[in-house]
């Protein structure tokens, strides 16, 4: 019986790494695409790039996307996108540990997730 339990635990946990690795491939090719279609949008419009270039746009600035620069509104949230991934890790670490019944490894995990969500809020 504890064998059992032992072998659905490791399944589940295989799950996951299976389920974020699908994830985060996705989710890199999303980003790096809006990435690169900004740039090239950019470059085609005859802006040229120097360092230090022109600022992500915020969060807010991302919501109204009419009346950002479309070139620029694609790269910013393909780097959302990217610092988005290790977010939502966490928020499937806390589902995984809650669904097993690890109330304590839910709990840790929660309180990364609050600290990542803080910490994007205040750009610290």
């Amino acid at each position: 019986m504890l064998e059992r339990r032992r072998s659905i635990e490791h399944r589940s946990e295989d799950d996951f790494e299976v389920r974020m690795q699908k994830i985060s491939l996705a989710v890199s090719f999303l980003a790096m695409g809006l990435m690169v279609a900004g740039y090239l949008d950019m470059v085609l419009r005859g802006f040229h790039s120097a360092l230090p270039g022109r600022s992500v746009l915020p969060l807010t600035s991302l919501t109204h996307l009419t009346q950002a620069p479309a070139d620029l509104a694609a790269m910013s949230a393909g780097i959302l996108l990217l610092v988005l991934l290790p977010t939502t890790r966490v928020l499937l670490a806390v589902l995984l540990y809650a669904r097993r019944r690890g109330f304590l490894n839910a709990l840790v995990a929660l309180l990364v997730l609050v600290e990542l969500l803080v910490s994007m809020r205040g750009g610290i």
